[in-house]
């Protein structure tokens, strides 16, 4: 019986042998020795042929990878409704690191668990002894045979040639060790012994002498590669975009084909930006060098592709796949801003599996081998260079928008100035009119700070807690207001780290400063850095205000004791700066958390309306008020399916006790 030897010309890892006829049925040995290195690319040429057999698979099993991406990525997205700090990038970065890791330590246990014996079955000196009916394979310890009807398939490496007798199982050989023999003159042999001519095939008897062996066919020189067309190669990438098979015989990397690419990339880029821009903006022609950031990046991924994959890829090829890769996140980049984070993370996940899986089919068509690491880490890689990008702006501008305010009269210059320069006066003229505190018992004095003027709520929380603290603590005539509010500039004194300066030390000045109590209430939004947005529109000159800004203002008024309340998000960063046995101070998220309700539509936070509103007023101390608005903003946010911002507060015991007349 025949036996069919097949040769897979898929990928260069397993290359075509050029098989000549007219070889005689005439024995022959071959000596080997094989190491752990043969081991490896036999296990590699196993992987190649698991892989060419999926496509046999039935049509469930091969989407079956696409299905489990898609439940992850629905069970991410249904995570960040629940739970959107789980989705924050510092928790995806990591996550990837985690996983990588994990990947990395079970590769390597794997790689040292299934390593065979020395002299065993697979790695020491072998001896193959080819006869015209069958083969035998002699080792130090065992003895084969194996009859020409069991070979299944024969492929070549550039190293080795693997003699399949069942679909996973093989014989290796080094090419090495054939000499002086060559792997096609090898491969022809072993036709000669499966496939017998009708002559050698008849009986031989004495009087006919035997047929001398025919001479072994030259070796034929390697071509050159032909390089593709330029045609050739956008069609072979077209298909990987497109995620089908493509000849990796055409994905050499012309470098005209390489400057396309890179031209189509900034084409796109330039075309989806202007979209973000009214019809007014033109086109800014010294943002082209800011491309030089982008085309930095470009190198450094298609660099990182290179020297990961094993065996190593030619960078002209990386550099073809990082840039066929381009549109991709170019379109992904551009639909990200002004996004939920639902959104965007599901943005996210398509562009990754995108990308992933066209860098999967064409490093498996170049190399033979699934390239984990290399895939990995590029896009671990690319997610951090597109973090930086956007968090230091290093993304390319090429569009200006002529600012569309007009330039202020003279006349509106001298409003703003006088308006900005008579505060100090106000201030003081306000803080004249209180009334000195009773020498015998402390009085408390009301400060509040409306800091952003761009939404009413914060003004609305300020007098909210005006009201609540007149109430409880008696601060009626004692108090002042400082509101950016875009309704009404006129009313009370605008909002600024220098008004409050001023406010404290002049206050400082009028009040008793070792026994009266002083309570700050300030309400804007918050930053993650630790800053109060401080802005009134209309009104230049305006600043931030930190915690360590606000502790200066107060250590320099002299006043001593002080109940401050920050309604901000993030405001739980101020509590380090402010915290001593003389103070209280209450915040409405902790340092890694926002707040809710900061809206134009809402007269007051959920954090003022469950402290100042609801709980305050009925509490019998500020601890009491505290905790019982903590309790209600957690019910609120859980019946919502929102992060819960956790309200934080430090409690000096000196100020708990003046205030409960235990001192």
């Amino acid at each position: 019986m025949r036996a069919a030897i097949f040769f897979r010309p898929r990928h260069p890892f397993c290359q075509t042998s050029g098989l000549a006829d007219g070889w005689q049925m005439e024995s022959f040995t071959v000596l080997t020795t094989l190491g752990i290195d043969d081991w490896r690319a036999y296990l590699r040429a196993m992987r190649v042929r698991a892989a060419d057999g999926m496509a046999t698979r039935p049509a469930w099993l091969r989407w079956l990878p696409l299905a489990v991406y898609v439940t992850l990525v629905a069970l991410a997205v249904w995570l960040a409704q629940l739970y959107p700090r789980l989705v924050s990038f510092e928790s995806i970065l990591a996550t990837l690191v985690i996983i990588v890791a994990l990947i990395a330590t079970f590769a390597l246990r794997n790689r040292n668990a299934f390593t065979p014996d020395e002299n065993g079955a697979h790695l020491g000196r072998t001896e193959f002894r080819f006869e015209p009916d069958h083969f035998e394979v002699r080792r130090a310890h065992s003895v084969g045979r194996v009859e020409w009807t069991l070979l299944r398939d024969v492929t070549r490496t550039p190293n080795h040639v693997f003699l399949w007798i069942d679909r996973y199982t093989a014989y290796t050989v080094r090419i090495a060790d054939l000499a002086p023999l060559s792997a096609d003159e090898f491969v022809a042999r072993l036709r000669s012994m499966t496939q017998p001519t009708a002559a050698s095939a008849a009986p031989l008897t004495n009087s006919e002498p035997a047929p001398a062996p025919a001479p072994a066919p030259a070796a034929s020189p390697t071509p050159w590669p032909v390089m593709p067309s330029l045609k050739q190669e956008l069609l072979a990438l077209l298909r990987l975009e497109s995620h089908r098979p493509a000849d990796p015989d055409h994905l050499w990397g012309r470098d005209f084909t390489i400057a396309l690419l890179a031209a189509f990339g900034a084409c796109l880029w330039i075309a989806l930006d202007r979209l973000n821009y009214s019809d007014e903006a033109t086109f800014y022609w010294y943002g082209l060098p800011s491309f030089g950031v982008v085309l930095l990046a470009v190198l450094v991924l298609a660099w990182m592709l290179s020297r990961l994959s094993t065996p190593r890829l030619p960078l002209r090829r990386a550099l073809l796949l990082v840039c066929a890769c381009a549109p991709i996140v170019v379109v992904a980049t551009w639909l990200l801003p002004e996004r939920g984070p639902v959104v965007s993370w599901l943005i996210i996940a398509i562009a990754v599996g995108w990308v992933t899986h066209l860098l999967n089919k064409a490093l498996r068509a170049f190399t033979g081998r699934y390239q984990l690491r290399a895939i990995l880490s590029s896009v671990i890689a690319c997610v951090v260079i597109l973090f930086l990008g956007s968090r230091y702006f290093l993304g390319p501008e090429v569009w200006y928008e002529p600012d569309e305010q007009s330039q202020p009269t003279p006349q509106e210059d001298a409003a703003r100035d006088a308006l900005l320069f008579e505060q100090g006066t106000r201030i003081d003229a306000e803080i004249a009119r209180m009334p000195a505190g009773d020498a015998g018992h402390p009085s408390t004095w009301f400060v509040g700070f409306a800091g952003d003027g761009s939404q009413r709520v914060f003004a609305g929380e300020i007098a909210t807690a005006a009201d609540v603290a007149a109430a409880k603590f008696a601060t009626r005539g004692r108090e002042l207001r400082l509101v950016n509010d875009r309704r009404d500039l006129e009313k009370y004194p605008l909002a600024s780290a220098p008004a409050l300066k001023h406010t404290l030390l002049s206050l400082g000045r009028h009040m008793n400063r070792d026994n009266d109590v002083l309570f700050l209430a300030l309400s804007s939004h918050g930053s993650e850095d630790g800053w109060l947005t401080v802005t009134q529109e209309d009104v230049e000159y305006w600043s931030q205000l930190g915690a360590g800004e606000l502790r200066a203002m107060l250590d320099e008024s002299g006043i001593r004791w002080r109940v401050i309340v920050i309604s901000a998000c993030y405001a739980g960063s101020f509590i380090d700066s402010l915290r001593d046995d003389h103070t209280i101070v209450i915040t409405a998220a902790a340092a890694d958390r926002t707040s809710f309700g900061c809206s134009d539509e809402n007269e007051i936070t959920e954090f003022g309306a469950a402290f100042y509103r609801d709980a305050l007023p009925k509490a019998a101390n500020l601890r009491a008020a505290f905790e019982a608005a903590r309790t209600l903003v957690a019910e609120r946010e859980k019946a919502d399916n929102r992060e819960a911002s956790d309200p934080q507060a430090w409690f000096g015991p000196l100020l708990e006790a003046k205030l409960e007349g235990r001192e």
